[in-house]
């Protein structure tokens, strides 16, 4: 009755929302908060961008228009004239500026890129994060479907060594062994009921759905993908595309630029100007008669600090050039641990593989080995250790081989985030 209770504890409810890995995918890149906060930065960021572009080939341009309509100096006190307003329009644009524009435009292209590359991560780990998720309920449910056939098991058995006992072909401490593994066998039925309950609640909270929501999954029928990938190919494209190293680049060219303004300080400061303005608009505030009307200039400016102005330059230098050296060690180091990481990984993909062959096998010679003492016990050519040892070792070569199998399935995606290959769609 309590095993009956169980599993229609855990049944999916009526209901109940039914996912598949792509749908559940999709709903958590909809609503989740980091991915949101990383495309309004990149939103914000290509705003920048492209401000520092206008600013660069385009004027900045204003118009503007006066009127004075109450004033102690007016007579009447309220007087409104249009011959007494004032309206132009005006534009400037600078022409150069020791280079220090484009630099300043070239680092805010890279702000860009980097918040680019770190949508990119962020999509990468939401997408690792929601199959680790989606996998770990199918696993927990598995788990806890191994858990109740071995609950089955012990029961039958228990009830089994009751009757051999009243028929005086077992011993009375038969009946305790196997009433002992049936109570453990409920324990870690509810132990992992718990696995499962905690599972499911890490499901919903990626998508903001209440904890104990009942869901039902997708089931997922085998390995599709049972080959080694190119260690190699792979070292080569991480090197090139990792998110990571990507952005430590970016970095290392932002402390490039810094350190050329930083040079570019021990110059004169140079900068070409052009201006414009007109006096007058549809006829309200025309120039003065005999004026100039419209005015426009190129200006020249030309000054170079001196004094103490030069000994705040050579700190700047100073910490330029050595900050660009930090950043050049920084990614030496980077690729270094990036590939120690690659490898690690592939060999770990290696081991998934194997584990998961020794554990298919491990399972069947398990199964077959527990079905052959249950029968040589029932003849009374097998004691209660050896069913024991049979029982255990098939409950976990079952749990070894849920295990293994959702490990492997995780395993390719994991390495192909490691290389930086894109892993969502």
């Amino acid at each position: 009755m309590k095993l009956l209770l169980l599993l229609l504890a855990f049944a999916p409810a009526a209901g109940a929302a039914s996912w598949t890995l792509d749908s559940y995918m999709k709903e958590v890149f909809s609503v989740s908060h980091e991915l949101k906060s990383a495309e309004e930065a990149l939103e914000l960021s290509r705003s920048s961008y492209l401000s520092e572009l206008a600013s660069f080939y385009l004027p900045s341009v204003s118009l503007s228009a006066s009127e004075t309509p109450y004033s102690s100096s007016n007579s009447p006190r309220l007087y409104l004239s249009r011959g007494r307003a004032s309206a132009g329009i005006s534009g400037s644009l600078n022409l150069f500026h020791n280079f220090k524009d484009k630099l300043g435009l070239d680092s805010a292209r890279l702000g860009r890129d980097t918040a680019e590359i770190q949508l990119f991560s962020a999509k990468q780990d939401l997408t690792l994060s929601a199959m680790n998720s989606y996998y770990s309920v199918l696993r927990q449910k598995q788990l806890l479907k191994v858990v109740q056939q071995s609950l089955a098991s012990y029961e039958e058995q228990y009830q089994k060594a009751q009757a051999y006992y009243k028929d005086g072909l077992k011993s009375y401490s038969d009946v305790l062994k196997s009433e002992l593994n049936y109570r453990s066998s409920q324990l870690s039925a509810m132990s992992s009921a718990d696995n499962y309950r905690d599972a499911v609640m890490s499901f919903n909270a990626l998508i903001y759905h209440e904890p104990e929501e009942p869901a039902e999954l997708a089931e997922v029928s085998g390995v599709s993908d049972f080959s080694m990938p190119d260690l190699q190919a792979g070292l080569a494209y991480a090197l090139a595309n990792r998110p990571d190293l990507r952005t430590a680049r970016i970095a290392l060219e932002q402390k490039e630029i810094s350190r050329k303004q930083a040079y570019i300080g021990w110059f004169p400061d140079f900068s070409v100007d052009a201006s414009f303005s007109r006096q007058g608009i549809l006829g309200l505030g025309d120039a003065p008669a005999g004026s100039i009307n419209p005015s426009y200039s190129v200006g020249m400016s030309l000054s170079l600090p001196l004094g103490v102005g030069t000994l705040s330059q050579y700190n700047s230098d100073l910490s330029a050039s050595i900050t660009l050296s930090a950043a050049r060690r920084s990614l030496q180091e980077s690729e270094l641990s990036v590939k120690k990481a690659i490898i690690s990984a592939w060999h770990s993909r290696e081991l998934a593989l194997k584990s998961y062959e020794v554990a298919k096998m491990t399972a069947e010679i398990s199964a077959q080995n527990l079905a052959i003492t249950n029968e040589k016990y029932g003849q009374g050519r097998a004691g209660m250790i050896e069913l024991d040892d049979a029982q255990n070792d098939n409950l976990n070569s079952q749990n070894s081989l849920a295990n293994s199998f959702f490990d492997l399935l995780l395993n390719r995606i994991s390495y192909d985030k490691t290389v930086g290959r894109k892993i969502w769609r």
